[in-house]
């Protein structure tokens, strides 16, 4: 039997009015007609007495009373025991770069709510970010270019202007032999402004691991220069700015997202990207 009809069957008996119960309960006075008819139904035996202007228990309504109570009070009470008891729940996706960026952000957000929320972290593609989404399997997917969709909401938390970096200082442009994968706007950007390789030593997504083969191969680098001014084992120098787009982290949901905490995080990140970029 549902709980919601003995909730509606205390209603009614403190109001002694079908029409009050409903507008307490938020629903039709058809609908508590119908879970009262469906209680008496269950238990073979009218519950109330109805005249036009007045409503009684009968002796079977009566004796039902003090069990729905104990019904209702013990279902309220579980509900509030599991929220405090039970942690919540954040399922975030990230792409490589993105979480290279946000890396201390998720770390120090899981660590500042670790008694109320759990978090589980996971790095994938843009595409299958998307579909994630779209899928309600993950809950946040950070990525560098907002997911197109009109079920998708994306915010921007981390921005950062590009830079050319170098194992060595000088006046003139090192050779790029360490390339790193941009989105299209920025790589366009940085193709008109500098000269690459044609065939770089290396291509990848991982911020730390280009940092680390510029300074070992001796060569350039492009990289954010907000993330390269914090990174912890960057011995590069500062070389040339990027004129063109910079880099961008988004926090893509569901529009029609519940979780009270995906709101939490992208507040947190927003506010706190500055401090706790490394």
């Amino acid at each position: 039997m549902d709980i919601r009809f003995y909730s509606t069957f205390l209603e009614v008996s403190e109001t002694r009015h079908f029409g009050k119960a409903a507008e307490k309960l938020f629903i039709t006075q058809a609908a508590v007609s119908a879970r009262i008819r469906s209680l008496e139904e269950f238990y073979a035996t009218p519950l109330f007495t109805r005249d036009r202007n007045h409503i009684q228990l009968t002796l079977a309504g009566e004796k039902l009373l003090p069990f729905a109570k104990q019904l209702v009070a013990t279902l309220q009470q579980s509900k509030q025991y599991l929220k405090t008891h039970t942690k919540a729940r954040l399922r975030i996706a990230t792409t490589e770069m993105s979480d290279t960026l946000l890396a201390k952000g998720i770390y120090e957000f899981a660590v500042s709510h670790h008694n109320q929320c759990s978090i589980k972290s996971d790095v994938l593609g843009s595409e299958l970010i998307s579909r994630y989404l779209h899928d309600s399997i993950i809950d946040i997917g950070f990525t560098t270019v907002p997911v197109k969709s009109d079920e998708i909401v994306s915010h921007c938390v981390f921005t950062s202007p590009l830079a050319l970096y170098s194992a060595e200082s000088g006046d003139s442009q090192p050779a790029i032999n360490v390339r790193v994968r941009y989105p299209l706007k920025c790589d366009e950007s940085l193709q008109q402004q500098f000269t690459f390789a044609d065939e770089p030593a290396v291509e990848t997504g991982n911020l730390q691991h280009a940092a680390q083969l510029a300074t070992t191969l001796q060569t350039g680098v492009i990289l954010p220069v907000l993330w390269a001014q914090h990174a912890k084992h960057v011995a590069l120098h500062h070389q040339a700015d990027a004129t063109g787009e910079p880099i961008a982290v988004y926090a893509c949901h569901l529009k029609q997202c519940s979780n009270e905490w995906v709101a939490r995080c992208i507040t947190a990140m927003s506010s706190k990207m500055s401090a706790w970029i490394s």
